[in-house]
C-alpha cells in the first residue's frame, strides 16, 4: 500500500482545496433533507417499484413456459419447447442479466 501510494503523482494544493467540498458532501448525509425534497424521493420510489413489479412479473411469465418445458415428465423428448437444445446457450444471457440491470 505504501509504495502505490508513493508511486501516485499527488496534487497536495489540490487536495487541499477539495477537502471542504467533501466535508460539505459528507455533511449532506447526516442533515438529509426530506421535508423540500419529498417530490424527488416520492418519484423515485415509485419508479423503483414499478421497475420490480414490471421485471418480476416478466420473469414469472417467461420462466413457466420454460420451466415446463425443461421438465421432462411434463414435455415431449424433444422439447416442444425447444428448451433442451437452447439451455446451454441461454445461461450465460441469463447471468449476464441479474448484472446489466443494475441501472
Amino acid at each position: 500500500m505504501i509504495l502505490a501510494t508513493l508511486s501516485v503523482e499527488v496534487n497536495w494544493a489540490r487536495v487541499a482545496e477539495g477537502a471542504s467540498r467533501g466535508l460539505n458532501f459528507l455533511s449532506a448525509f447526516l442533515q438529509p433533507d426530506f421535508t423540500s425534497r419529498w417530490r424527488d424521493i416520492q418519484q423515485g420510489l415509485l419508479e423503483s417499484l414499478t421497475m420490480t413489479l414490471t421485471s418480476t412479473v416478466i420473469g414469472i411469465v417467461l420462466a413457466i413456459p420454460v420451466g415446463v418445458g425443461a421438465a421432462r415428465n411434463m414435455a415431449p423428448y424433444p422439447s416442444i419447447f425447444f428448451v433442451d437444445p437452447l439451455s446451454p446457450s441461454l445461461e450465460p444471457f441469463k447471468r449476464s442479466l441479474s448484472q446489466s440491470c443494475l441501472w
